[in-house]
């Protein structure tokens, strides 16, 4: 078949022209914008948000399943579970073919084509690589188990922002009210202040003083309706819609857990991370090491040729490849494979001083504003009973209205006081438990 002459190259530079490259090239910009302006790429939660009503852990769970560090955390999970069969699937035999499908010719110098087609099947099986493929399952087990401790982290990050913005909104949804009571408390005793001082039983600088008060107060609930409606924003992200009367959220975990702060050897996500990566460099080294050794695999097969004239071959036998020289390659990543051991050693070390500092820190700090959450309700309690004895007091003359005044503000920056030291307090509660681990991946909603 002379056709054989012309059809062979044409056809050749017709698969090699189309397949790899095919059309224009694509607008990767365009399609990164149609990306960013679409909203439905995470789709949301099917679970039902909790009621108002319901506890805090109920919307901490919530928030947490809702988070997308926690699901992408989720996805990835899963793909590094996909990568365990894949690389047990190394040793496990092996089978492939191929077929070439086309013309030939005997004779280059008289050609005169044939059509026909060729076959070629190979079965193997892996019997010694030094260790490589036991050392790449031992990296895909890795590789899951790091990608679950980040599944952990992100839900005890997500839960620890989540509680604080929470504590943040109810902070100050509590300010707000407090100072609300407080002006509308005080109301009588500005309208008294005034129509003494206008009578002249009283100095003008006591009326000027208690107005610039009240001023002042009008300053602090500015201020505080800024900071919910900051708080307010962040509560959206986490909880999925603006605030209600929030509570003091209690506990969503074993108060007892806190107490792990006090141990010497303290674990959390952190610190687990930090050891898997060091497991997962000295596998790396076992895959560098087994480069230097021989391959060997059990292999059959069999061929069909094209020119049915020829007869099929087959063969079975043992296969072993080693490799000589490779321009130093070999040598160099061994040598990178134990840089990165190395520098894992230090990083565990590192994560494992800073969990505990950080710890100690947490738990020293929960320490010192529970005592002044103490003291405080201590001094209120005290104010409350003199200010009790000053009201009573100015029915008979015997305590003047500025002092009433002054002694009700002092009870309201008390007040503000420990409800900023309870939002501490708790605030630091959280972040110790995620610090912890405490919220695992069934709080993820796994």
């Amino acid at each position: 078949m002379k056709w054989l002459t012309f059809i062979a190259p044409v056809a050749l530079v017709g698969l090699a022209s189309c397949g790899v490259l095919d059309g224009e090239p694509r607008n990767y910009q365009a399609e990164v914008d149609e990306l960013l302006s679409s909203d439905g790429i995470v789709p949301e939660p099917e679970a039902r948000a909790p009621g108002a009503s319901e506890p805090f852990a109920r919307h901490l769970e919530f928030a947490i399943m809702r988070d997308p560090d926690t699901a992408a955390a989720r996805s990835s999970l899963r793909a590094a579970q996909s990568g365990i069969p894949a690389a047990e699937s190394a040793v496990k035999p092996q089978a492939s073919a191929s077929v070439l499908a086309g013309g030939y010719a005997d004779n280059l110098e008289n050609i005169q084509g044939e059509s026909g087609a060729a076959l070629d099947l190979k079965v193997s099986q892996l019997v010694y690589d030094g260790g490589e493929a036991a050392a790449n399952i031992s990296l895909a087990q890795l590789d899951a188990a790091l990608a679950e401790v980040g599944l952990e982290v992100a839900a005890n990050a997500a839960a620890a922002d989540a509680a604080s913005a929470w504590i943040a909104a109810w902070r100050a949804q509590g300010d707000i009210s407090s100072l609300s009571d407080l002006e509308a408390d005080l109301r009588p005793h500005v309208d008294q202040v005034k129509r003494m001082s206008n009578s002249g039983l009283i100095d003008r600088s006591i009326s000027d003083m208690i107005d610039s008060r009240m001023i002042e107060f009008e300053i602090l609930k500015r201020d505080a309706q800024s900071r919910l409606s900051a708080a307010a924003f962040l509560f959206a992200e986490h909880f999925g819609s603006k605030p209600w009367a929030l509570p003091y959220p209690g506990l969503a975990f074993d108060e007892a857990a806190l107490g792990l702060a006090d141990v010497g050897s303290v674990e959390g996500p952190a610190t687990r991370e930090g050891a898997l990566r060091l497991l997962s460099a000295r596998e790396q080294l076992k895959v560098a090491d087994a480069k230097f050794g021989p391959r060997v695999s059990a292999e059959a097969g069999g061929s069909s040729p094209m020119d049915r004239d020829d007869k099929p071959t087959g063969r079975l036998g043992v296969n072993v490849t080693f490799q000589f020289f490779d321009g130093g390659k070999r040598e160099a990543d061994r040598a990178r494979a134990e840089e990165n051991v190395e520098r894992a050693e230090f990083a565990l070390w590192s994560a494992r001083q800073s969990l505990s500092q950080s710890l100690a820190e947490l738990a020293e700090r929960r320490q010192n504003i529970r005592e002044t959450a103490r003291l405080t309700s201590e001094k209120l309690t005290v104010l409350g009973r003199q200010l009790d004895v000053a009201n009573s007091q100015i029915q008979t003359g015997q305590a003047d209205v500025s002092k009433v005044f002054e002694m009700k503000v002092q009870r309201q920056q008390l007040e503000a006081s420990l409800r900023g030291a309870r939002a501490d307090l708790r605030t630091a509660e959280y972040q110790m438990a995620a610090a912890l681990g405490v919220f695992g991946v069934a709080s993820g909603g796994e």
